[in-house]
């Protein structure tokens, strides 16, 4: 009998630096609904950095989700429908992130922002984990 050990993740993930590999859904419980009024109860940059970074990553854990469906299902378009909730939440957000680093002077190149989101975040205290955003340290009122 083979026996399948697959490929260790360090191996994976080799050529690239600071992976974060997400183990499971994150805010498994919260609703969009629920993130909007997390963040009008924390409406501060620190609330911005928590909310943009869980929502974000939120976004990216469902619209994963869309492929486990067949095209032109009930289920796939219940899935695409919820991705799309987080990702205009996530765009909500995130807009109001440039926006407010446009105010402090700081230039947003049209592609490529997430070099001056990357400012924000880790002023905030989280960093780029390469396609999530990753609390360096926990502390305060998280969700």
């Amino acid at each position: 009998m083979h026996e399948d050990k697959g490929i260790p993740v360090e191996e994976f993930f080799s050529d690239v630096k600071d992976v974060v590999v997400m183990g499971s859904e994150p805010m498994p419980d919260m609703t969009v609904e629920d993130a909007k009024k997390w963040y009008e109860a924390h409406e501060n940059e620190a609330g911005l950095a928590e909310i943009y970074a869980n929502v974000y990553n939120k976004a990216s854990w469902v619209d994963d989700e869309v492929y486990d469906y067949e095209k032109g299902t009930k289920e796939y378009e219940d899935a695409c429908s919820i991705a799309d909730e987080w990702w205009a939440l996530s765009d909500l957000y995130e807009g109001l992130i440039l926006n407010l680093l446009k105010n402090e002077g700081l230039e947003i190149p049209e592609k490529g922002y997430i070099s001056v989101l990357r400012i924000f975040m880790d002023r905030n205290g989280y960093k780029d984990g390469s396609g999530w955003w990753i609390k360096k340290e926990k502390s305060g009122d998280a969700l």
